[in-house]
């Protein structure tokens, strides 16, 4: 299984190779490198996700407070708890909000968007001077 990091430099180098004339068999090298197909079990839970437009928008305000503490944040609301009582952490990407499975993730992706962040990083741009986590 190849990285989704992995998958994109592949297609930037199949465009690369073809837009600097390399050799056709070099192109077909990188065309046959073998990349990420989901199994039949995450095809089968996408399909099941309701459609867009039957999800609530979620302010950022709310996302805030789903930073996985177990105490009233700093406006006295309650931050709300998932199924085994730990205090539930959502971050949110490209627009959509997701609650992770299970922890570790970084502290700083706990009750954020972290858009900026993970293209910063998947372009392999410094992300010190562009991230305020």
């Amino acid at each position: 299984m190849v990285s989704l990091n992995l998958l994109l430099m592949i297609l930037w180098h199949v465009q690369g190779a073809r837009q600097a004339g390399l050799k056709p068999e070099y192109v077909a090298k990188l065309e046959s490198t073998r990349t990420y197909e989901a199994p039949p079990h995450i095809v089968k839970l996408r399909k099941s996700r309701p459609p867009l437009a039957d999800l609530r928008e979620i302010s950022l305000e709310e996302l805030t407070r789903h930073d996985g503490r177990d105490k009233l944040n700093a406006k006295g609301l309650t931050v709300p708890v998932n199924a085994n009582k730990e205090a539930a952490v959502w971050l949110s990407v490209l627009g959509y909000v997701v609650q992770p499975f299970h922890a570790p993730w970084f502290p700083s992706h706990k009750g954020r968007d972290i858009t900026t962040r993970m293209l910063h990083q998947i372009n392999h741009k410094a992300m010190d001077e562009n991230d305020d986590g």
